[in-house]
């Protein structure tokens, strides 16, 4: 059958491996999720520049490794318990974008989001990087 747009109707999708920037910025996650805190370092520019929205303790501009990492301590201390788990990853040749599902716990405060965190690559490394909160007073009030 052909619409009148002309095409067949007919859908066909190819997948597709990921790109280089998907599967360093997967290991990555992986990497933190397993304790690895070296290689979750590799993956990141010497100078990398991270953006933490919000008020608390732990929003910010943080930059340099040893300064995004004590920032990554400072969020799993603050929010209690703390279970980042990828959902979703896109990449091109300058960004990767992921999905997350955030779980925090801290008393009775509990956050259950989708997040994104958006990275942009230089050389095959994370040279900056934005975390998006779906609901910015509900994980501070949990951290607060």
């Amino acid at each position: 059958m052909t619409s009148e747009c002309g095409c067949s109707g007919q859908l066909t999708l190819n997948r597709m491996t990921d790109h280089p920037n998907a599967e360093l910025v997967r290991s990555g996650y992986a990497a933190m999720a397993g304790g690895d805190a070296d290689t979750f370092l590799a993956m990141l520019a010497d100078d990398i520049k991270w953006h933490f929205p919000g008020k608390s303790a732990v929003s910010g501009d943080f930059e340099g490794k040893s300064a995004l990492l004590a920032h990554v301590a400072a969020m799993a201390a603050a929010a209690g318990s703390l279970d980042i788990q990828l959902v979703h990853m896109l990449a091109d040749d300058t960004f990767a974008v992921a999905i997350e599902h955030v779980v925090a716990t801290k008393g009775d405060k509990r956050y259950d989001r989708h997040d994104i965190a958006v990275f942009r690559m230089k050389d095959g490394r994370v040279a900056e990087g934005w975390a998006y909160v779906e609901n910015l007073d509900e994980w501070e009030a949990l951290l607060s």
